[in-house]
């Protein structure tokens, strides 16, 4: 059986977790896909989020994005000058490419 301080420890948690995504505007096809994030919509600081993106590589992200049109697959974020196989495997779990992107450039 938990510890009721477990229980409450565990809620406020969550609690405090909703409250900063509600606060910071997170879209939700952002954090589509059981919580992972969209490559073709992240914001710089939300890329920052996942292992082994920092502030600079967030940034080239976002202007491969715009200078390339968006992702099709999340391989394709090896495209992006500093992401390498390493750095993808310690991503990959962590996110995904909403489908309407991949209709969008098809067309």
């Amino acid at each position: 059986m938990m510890k009721v301080s477990t229980v409450i420890t565990q809620f406020s948690t969550l609690f405090m977790l909703c409250i900063c995504l509600l606060l910071n505007g997170v879209p939700s096809t952002t954090l589509a896909n059981e919580g992972k994030i969209d490559l073709n919509t992240a914001t710089p600081q939300q890329l920052q989020t996942l292992k082994g993106i920092g502030k600079a590589l967030a940034k080239r992200i976002v202007q491969f994005r715009k200078e390339h049109g968006p992702f099709t697959t999340i391989q394709d974020i090896q495209k992006v000058s500093g992401i390498g196989k390493d750095t993808f495997s310690n991503l990959e779990h962590a996110v995904t490419i909403g489908t309407r992107h991949i209709s969008d450039k098809t067309q």
